[in-house]
């Protein structure tokens, strides 16, 4: 069966098209192999197609009667039109249509079925043709629709497409005439190479466009990003090829500043920190880890940075580069020393407690042995004058182990609510004494203050305190400003000890018109013992004792000082919504008249020598006294029956068993007992619903305080307890 008539003069027509087939195949494959793209890969395959089709069509001329060939032929110039058409949506993102493959099984069963017919050349290729050539047009029609791509290559291979594609029409027809087939070939030919190059520009402009997109992306990136990228190639200059903008964020230096000053870079290293850059330069072995590194910002300060480097090194194994990344760590390392000193603030809180409770134990034994000395001497003894001396002596000596106890936050607080503007009014007259004629006081109060639960005293003491520093401060004059008012506290990164959610606060601000504070000194302004007066002016404990009246109300403090422009001091403390409340008057202290008695007393105390003048004072007293080291003990002799007591007297922090835990086992077997706290710590200890109104006696006490004490509790009614 011949299809074609021989047509060898076609020979170097179809040799070119083969050519020029196999080099756009390749050069699709190489890109494939270079970006690794899907429609890329399609291409190729288009391409390949098309090579193999022009392959089958030399190998007709040679055999126009191999029907075989023939149908190869059609079958690749049609899957050539598919996958082209194929390749094109992936390049236009686009979805394409599987079942447009079943066209070329399709078509390969149609000139099967022509060929076993023995249809004509034109009956066999028309309908094949006729769809490649529609497919073509929609191909080109598409590419000039598109938005996905700019430029005017994707106009050009959209025109050269449908080309193409009314090409494919006038093939059934002129295929037969040698002299109109070897136009035709030269034609399709042109079409095919002007369409391939057309998509090889598109395919650059919109890989242009894609890298120029990315290249935004990075400048934006780069921009903004608080870290600063550097590349440094490592010559004898130490060549500085690239450092973003970010660099003026930390070190206050633009990047054309470095540019153009190649020893820019030594000089914002901190002098004691460069030689451990240079070390790390010279050992070219890029760290596991960030190196951090102090820098000088160009406005002076010192600053905290943290850098990563890489060295990018040669086949030699030498250092040809290095790049990395800067961090300004400034901020953080301010939170982690503020986390540090509260650390410590805290462990010294905790040793300056339990120094302190050690400390009322003794001075509550020496002041109470000195007044069972007292009571024996006559009233013109000698020996009272240095009686008086240790009286005073341990009265100081109190004042200083409250303070401790204030700043350790393990103080005694006679909490209540009340409205601190009627605190901070009462107190007024003996600030201005304090404060002298040379310091005028301005106080101001805000209306509808909120209200607030704690010691009134201690919030005297707090502004007592703040008066007595901006005294100081003030030595040739000055004002002191005291203003109240409500406030939302937020929580701030910059004072961790500060509220960990929004709440309800009353503020209490004072302020003066000093000399100020120093940014150093007030990272440690609240340290005990820490002082800026000269020697024997100031204990260092002032301040530390109002930073602890505050947190042991659950407050905060906050303070802002410049150095010639004075300080303020905001406190902080929780708003409550209880009713304002009012304390009985305590009756003045008996005598030793009134303080006698005759009833059984239990007294519960670990100190061995504060238990021995205890019991020994109220022994003096008239009263039976039995003694325990502890809580269990004490239970276990009332348990037993071994004691019939009126009234126990118990510390409230013992080993074992302390005083609260005893006084619930007690209360719960006998409610009408009558209990007496004595402690050198905090009241917070004993806030329990069972035993919160049992009263308490603060160590250090005097003889007659303890014998005044005991009497009130044995008078006053057993359902209801007063808060003496």
């Amino acid at each position: 069966m011949r299809i074609l008539y021989p047509m060898v003069e076609l020979l170097p027509e179809i040799g070119v098209m083969l050519a020029a087939s196999a080099v756009v195949t390749l050069a699709f494959t190489f890109l494939y192999f270079e970006e690794r793209e899907r429609y890329l890969l399609v291409w190729a395959f288009g391409w390949g197609a098309s090579t193999i089709r022009y392959l089958f069509g030399l190998l007709l001329l040679l055999h126009p009667e191999n029907p075989s060939i023939f149908i190869l032929n059609q079958t690749f110039a049609l899957s050539n039109a598919v996958l082209l058409f194929w390749g094109t949506f992936l390049f236009l993102e686009r979805r394409f249509n599987r079942l447009w493959m079943l066209t070329i099984p399709a078509g390969v069963l149609l000139l099967t079925i022509g060929v076993i017919t023995d249809a004509s050349f034109k009956t066999l290729t028309l309908p094949l043709f006729l769809f490649s050539g529609f497919v073509y047009i929609y191909l080109g029609s598409t590419l000039l629709r598109s938005s996905s791509v700019y430029g005017p290559s994707r106009i050009v291979a959209g025109i050269a497409a449908i080309l193409w594609g009314l090409h494919k029409f006038d093939y059934p027809f002129l295929r037969e005439h040698e002299s109109l087939a070897m136009w035709g070939f030269l034609i399709a030919a042109t079409i095919e190479l002007i369409f391939a190059f057309a998509v090889f520009l598109t395919i650059l402009r919109k890989n242009y466009n894609r890298l120029s997109e990315q290249g935004q992306t990075v400048r934006l990136i780069l921009n903004n990003a608080r870290d600063a990228i550097f590349h440094v190639i490592n010559d004898n200059e130490q060549t500085l090829d690239f450092i973003s903008p970010s660099c003026e964020k930390i070190l206050g230096y633009k990047a054309d500043e470095f540019y153009s000053n190649p020893n820019l870079i030594a000089m914002t290293i901190h002098p004691d920190d460069r030689n451990t850059l240079d070390t790390l330069i010279r050992s070219g072995d890029s760290p596991e880890a960030p190196v951090v590194l102090r820098g000088l910002h160009k406005d002076g300060r010192t600053i905290w940075i943290e850098l990563s480097i890489t060295f990018v090194k040669g086949e030699d194994g030498k250092v040809e580069s290095y790049e990395g990344i800067l961090r300004d760590i400034t901020p953080r390392r301010q939170i982690e020393e503020q986390l540090r000193h509260s650390q410590k603030m805290e462990a010294i809180g905790l040793l300056a407690g339990g120094i302190a409770h050690d400390f009322n134990n003794l001075l509550t034994a020496i002041s109470g042995h000195t007044d069972l000395a007292r009571l024996t001497l006559g009233s013109d003894h000698p020996a009272l004058r240095d009686m008086d001396e240790i009286t005073r002596a341990t009265g100081r000596a109190s004042d200083l182990t409250r303070q401790l106890l204030a700043y350790s936050r393990k103080q005694t607080m006679r909490l209540q609510v009340f409205n601190p503007n009627d605190t901070l009014r009462s107190l007024e007259s003996m600030l201005r004494r304090l404060l002298g004629e040379h310091i005028k006081l301005d106080a101001g109060y805000a209306e509808d203050l909120w209200s607030v639960r704690s010691d009134p005293s201690q919030i005297e003491q707090v502004i007592i305190n703040l008066a007595v520093n901006a005294r100081d401060a003030m030595p040739e004059g000055g004002k002191l400003t005291i203003r109240t008012g409500n406030a939302v506290l937020l929580p701030d990164a910059k004072y961790p000890s500060g509220p960990t959610e929004k709440g309800d606060y009353v503020m209490i601000s004072v302020s003066d018109t000093g000399t100020g504070i120093t940014a150093e000194d007030l990272q440690r302004i609240f340290d005990p013992f820490f002082t800026t007066k000269d020697v024997g002016k100031g204990t260092g404990l002032g301040l530390s004792t109002v930073f602890g009246i505050i947190q042991q109300s659950n407050g905060h403090i906050r303070v802002a000082s410049q150095l010639g422009e004075g300080s303020e001091f905001r406190a902080y403390f929780p708003k409550v919504e209880e009713e304002i409340e009012t304390r009985e008057t305590i009756p003045a202290m008996p005598t030793k008249g009134n303080n006698t008695g005759t009833e059984s007393i239990l007294l519960v105390e670990d100190n061995e020598t504060v238990r021995e003048m205890a019991a020994r004072v109220l022994r003096e007293h008239g009263y039976t006294v039995e003694t325990a080291g502890d809580g269990r003990q004490g239970l276990k002799m009332i348990e037993t029956g071994a004691v019939k007591v009126d009234l126990i007297v118990a510390d409230v922090v013992m080993p074992e068993m302390g005083g609260v835990e005893l006084a619930t086992q007690v209360l719960k077997r006998a409610p009408d007992t009558r209990l007496l706290f004595i402690s050198g710590y905090t009241a917070e200890r004993i806030h329990n619903p069972v035993v919160g109104s049992i009263p308490l006696l603060s160590k250090p006490f005097r003889a007659e305080e303890l014998a005044s004490k005991v009497r009130l509790v044995l008078d006053a009614p057993v359902t209801h307890l007063p808060e003496l």
